[in-house]
């Protein structure tokens, strides 16, 4: 199987550097040009089949890229969603550090055990994932699969294939793709 993982395009709240992973906002002018872009590198691939976030940037992001492509299932999945940051959300990390000090040190001595205010804790979140993912990893009648969604997310599935790879380590910039060749893989 062919796994290409997209990243959604830029939002305002990623140009604010704000953390957002629940919130569903749209993406930015500079969003869609990515998409764009996205679209023309993937325009000679075939999908079986598009699996998106429950979010709309991730929809909007798919629904650019599939414009070139024939038509082809389009499945939300809310499990891809990004981690759920409760009352970080919409916030910078000046803000966050101004309204919770404790827990924000907290949280930056050890992200993956420490639980952002009223949040998804790390754990949660990567189990969600990969319960979410195995399944279309497993269904090996899908020949191409086209993932939308989340740096969190996407840095997870990233882990499944390469677990020796630190979760920090993939950039999964806004509006790109990262292809994972689950056949190269096993050889």
């Amino acid at each position: 199987m062919k796994l290409y993982l997209t990243r959604h395009g830029e939002t305002t709240l990623n140009r604010e550097r704000k953390f957002y992973g629940s919130l569903d906002v749209s993406i930015d002018e500079t969003g869609v040009k990515q998409a764009r872009s996205v679209a023309q590198q993937l325009a000679d691939k075939q999908f079986t089949t598009v699996y998106i976030s429950g979010l709309k940037r991730s929809l909007e992001t798919a629904t650019i890229i599939l414009n070139q492509h024939a038509p082809v299932p389009v499945i939300r999945k809310p499990g891809l969603n990004e981690m759920d940051f409760g009352a970080w959300e919409g916030l910078n990390a000046n803000e966050i550090q101004a309204r919770f000090p404790v827990k924000w040190q907290a949280w930056l001595d050890s992200p993956f055990k420490v639980v952002p205010t009223q949040a998804e804790g790390f754990m949660a979140f990567k189990q969600r994932v990969i319960e979410t993912v195995k399944p279309i990893i497993n269904d090996h009648s899908q020949k191409a699969v086209l993932i939308v969604a989340h740096r969190g997310t996407l840095r997870i599935i990233n882990q499944l294939f390469f677990p020796e790879v630190d979760y920090w380590t993939p950039q999964f910039d806004a509006g790109t793709y990262t292809l994972i060749d689950t056949e190269q893989l096993k050889a």
